[in-house]
């Protein structure tokens, strides 16, 4: 009897359970694998959301017939699946079902709780055991005693028709006739992503670099797809809930330094279109060439941003202020080897030293910025401009209202001189009755002053303000 089972069965390894026969409810179902893929397309937008559309071949019954259509992410959103027949004939879906409770040990063993179980011992004998439950572990009646553990391999006669191997959709469909027919699906699934990295490689100079694009796509959807063309969307796309993406490992994809991605307006969105088919593997992150930038002319510019009037209403004694940032501005136009919508990603720059490495600059965040606008970078703060803000003077003309004198000294220890930005927050109606250098109202809140400084030199901004009611 054991040589006979024998020949029927089916190992799970990995789960030390031996499945003795293949048989299932449900086995008189048609079925459509990936292996009946024609073709596929992947949408992926910013935000763990993708739009797959695939075109398969599936069998189909007269009448009505039901079809397990298997292959599809586990992060499908069910309610979204959408079927076309390709050609005439009629197929309509009457009922769906999404099977996602997948085969493993707990799930097979939960599954059993109330029936027999049988185990096989060394020398092949199969005895049974009745599964009492699986709180926390299996417990066994077995004989007139109750145990944790049985003697041997356990052994099940056959997979439950409630678990899948992977998750599929469950169909009942109306058909015309029985025969092969193609199809396209498409659906919405979380488990996808994607986003942009630049890199930017400045020159000796440091008033020209080379930028190139990266754009990064993770499947964590539970599906795998061979040879599908790949659009991104940029853009901020709304939807009631979000899924937290997962972990995946990374492949590299470059395309030989040419253009990967053509672009097109999509509604308020941007698409680009990966020219040629790629593979998407399940928990996998792949990085894709997007473009290649090598000569974008670049500005330097050093910012000081102050905290403004800390405590307005009195005076405040003389305080170090903040450091000078570096920022770096580049226009995305046509005239600088750019001119095309940037999707929003982390910029990582870069320059070479005297040994000719690529050293770390510093990095910073980019939104989406369309064409002709500029990229704005806050690379770090500089080593060699110091400053010093101080408050030297205070006076009160009423209950709310004060007049306040400031003064900001900016040391240059560099060998060639620069212009410092300065922005002075102010709160409430303010008005400069005078300062050293001209300023401009940057906002409601904001002063801002141009300020020179020398190479090897120093230059005090000074200003009174006046804040009322």
């Amino acid at each position: 009897m054991y040589r006979r089972l024998q020949r029927g069965r089916r190992f799970l390894p990995a789960l030390g359970i031996v499945v003795l026969g293949a048989a299932r409810v449900g086995a008189t179902d048609l079925e459509s694998s990936a292996e009946k893929r024609k073709d596929v397309s992947l949408t992926i937008y910013n935000e763990d959301l993708s739009l797959i559309r695939e075109q398969r071949s599936i069998p189909t019954g007269s009448g009505v017939f039901r079809l397990r259509y298997a292959d599809v992410t586990s992060g499908i959103d069910p309610t979204t699946v959408h079927l076309q027949p390709l050609g005439s004939g009629k197929l309509e879906i009457l009922e769906q079902n999404y099977e996602f409770d997948l085969i493993s040990r707990d799930k097979l063993m939960e599954k059993y709780v109330g029936h027999d179980v049988g185990y096989r011992t060394g020398d092949g004998t199969i005895g049974k055991a009745r599964l009492l439950a699986m709180n926390q572990g299996p417990v066994y009646q077995l004989g007139d005693k109750v145990v944790f553990d049985l003697p041997g391999t356990i052994v099940l006669d056959a997979v439950p028709q409630e678990l899948a191997a992977r998750p599929t959709l469950v169909w009942e469909l109306d058909g015309g006739k029985a025969g092969d027919r193609d199809v396209e699906v498409t659906y919405l699934s979380h488990g996808f992503s994607w986003h942009a990295d630049y890199v930017l490689l400045l020159d000796e100079s440091e008033k020209k670099g080379g930028l190139t694009g990266w754009v990064t796509v993770d499947n964590t959807s539970g599906g795998t797809f061979q040879n599908a063309q790949l659009k991104l969307v940029a853009g901020d796309v709304r939807r009631v809930t979000q899924i937290m993406a997962k972990e995946a490992r990374m492949e590299m994809a470059t395309d030989g330094g040419r253009p990967a991605f053509t672009e097109e307006g999509l509604f308020e969105y941007h698409l680009y279109t990966l020219q040629r088919r790629t593979d998407l593997k399940e928990n996998q992150q792949k990085q894709i060439l997007f473009f290649d930038a090598p000569g974008v002319q670049i500005a330097k510019h050093y910012r000081l941003r102050s905290g403004g009037m800390v405590q307005p209403m009195r005076f405040v004694p003389p305080r170090e202020s903040g450091r000078v940032e570096v920022g770096l501005e580049i226009q995305n136009t046509s005239k600088n080897g750019l001119g095309m919508p940037i999707p929003q990603g982390v910029v990582r720059v870069y320059k070479r030293d005297r040994d000719g490495a690529a050293q770390f600059l510093g990095e910073d965040r980019v939104e989406h910025t369309p064409k002709d606008e500029k990229l704005e970078l806050t690379v770090g703060s500089a080593f060699d401009i110091t400053s010093r803000r101080s408050q030297t003077d205070f006076k009160r003309l009423a209950e709310s209202a004060y007049e306040a004198a400031f003064s900001i000294e900016l040391s240059n220890h560099k060998d060639e001189a620069i212009d410092v930005a300065v922005e002075e927050g102010l709160s409430g109606d303010w008005n400069i009755l005078e300062s050293s250098l001209p300023y401009t109202k940057k906002d409601a809140s904001t002063a801002a002053f141009t300020v020179p400084v020398p190479a090897n030199g120093k230059t005090t901004l000074t200003y009174r303000v006046r804040v009322q009611p």
